[in-house]
């Protein structure tokens, strides 16, 4: 009911006029028929695989048919591409890959008991109740159960957070956080909201950090320029220097005692993950090794290892947001050209090295990077 109806000319939103007088006031009672949609919740849609349910031997059996194995290539991106590939196409057979939608929820329900979560089923289910059959009872019902879920829910806030205050009591930077958390003093519009959409926001960080890197080549160039050229001193003979032309072999064991000293996240861009690697250590620490030792043999690391997804955090968070200078891109890598980094790094700083070592001489083959 209404005392003032504004519409849009040549609409169908609005149908059904009628004005009454009440009687009680100077003011008319306008009655209509409003078309509106019903504004749909918005879901996103995801994929997932079960790598739980994947039978550590069946992959290992498997794999042992895939060309990885049986015929592997003669390079290392050749070797690279057939390893991704080969596990790719057994976790395809074991664990298919499945789509599901969820509601988008603009907050996260973590805090929530178990007693508060069946307190809304519970209110929900006789609201549906109510709605179908209109009568008193199940109304009464449904606003008890309101009341009731309400409650658990109150509840439940108030024991989440005060859990979390008193884990971090004494850290007044976890506290500030915590309280700015529960006063809703974070909230800010999402940056897909912009209208000029994801892919311009994602293209302008693109932009913004490739003429970042640009200008830090510029001015190294242009500094390296003006300064002076170095000449080297004589190095003196010393009785325990070294020559480092080569890097030794990598072993089986080695690759095996890496990945299992590997934390059990993995990053977005793995073809598996740090869990499945762990549990079949041993058909893939071999395919590993042979990796490893053609590209420390022949200088070059895998191309495809070289690609990372990079995730623009903001810096401080009542800064703009549509200020590409206020975030600091986070690179994630895989978890295999960790493995690899690890496995140069221990060659080139064998921890049974002489710490009274103070000059290594060191000649390697180009280990090329993007």
């Amino acid at each position: 009911m209404l005392d003032l109806l504004i519409g849009l000319d040549g609409a169908d939103v609005v149908t059904e006029v009628t004005v009454v007088d009440a009687g009680l006031s100077d003011h008319f009672i306008v009655l209509t028929d409003i078309h509106v949609q019903h504004p749909k919740a918005e879901v996103q849609r995801y994929s997932f695989r079960h790598f739980r349910a994947i039978d550590p031997d069946d992959f290992t059996v498997n794999l042992q048919m895939t060309d990885a194995c049986i015929n592997p290539a003669d390079d290392v991106d050749g070797v690279c591409n057939q390893i991704q590939s080969s596990v790719t196409e057994v976790i395809d057979a074991l664990a298919t890959l499945q789509t599901r939608t969820k509601r988008c929820g603009k907050r996260s329900s973590r805090w929530l008991s178990e007693a508060a979560v069946a307190a809304k089923k519970n209110r929900r289910r006789l609201a549906r109740r109510w709605k179908k059959t209109g009568t008193e009872s199940d109304r009464v019902a449904y606003r008890a159960a309101c009341r009731a879920a309400n409650a658990e829910i109150n509840a439940s806030i108030s024991a989440f957070y005060t859990s979390r205050l008193n884990e971090v009591a004494g850290d007044p930077t976890a506290t500030w956080h915590i309280t700015k958390e529960l006063l809703n003093s974070d909230d800010r519009p999402p940056l897909t909201s912009r209208q000029d959409g994801g892919a311009k926001l994602c293209n302008g960080f693109c932009r913004f950090f490739i003429d970042k890197l640009l200008k830090i080549a510029d001015t190294v160039t242009a500094r390296l320029s003006t300064t002076p050229a170095y000449h080297r001193q004589p190095v003196h003979k010393v009785d325990h220097a070294c020559l480092l032309d080569e890097l030794a072999a990598v072993t089986v064991d080695e690759v095996m005692k890496v990945i299992r000293s590997l934390p059990t996240k993995s990053s977005p861009v793995d073809f598996m993950p740090t869990s499945l690697l762990k549990s079949t250590v041993h058909v893939m620490a071999p395919l590993i090794t042979r990796l490893a030792n053609m590209s420390f043999s022949a200088g070059v690391f895998p191309s495809s290892l070289k690609q990372g997804r990079v995730i623009p955090l903001l810096k401080k968070s009542r800064l703009d947001q549509f200020d590409m200078a206020n975030y600091r891109p986070i690179t994630n890598l895989s978890m295999m050209s960790k493995i690899l980094e690890k496995l140069a790094m221990h060659r080139l700083r064998p921890r049974h090295v002489d710490r009274k070592v103070q000059r290594v001489s060191v000649c390697l083959p180009s280990w090329t990077f993007d």
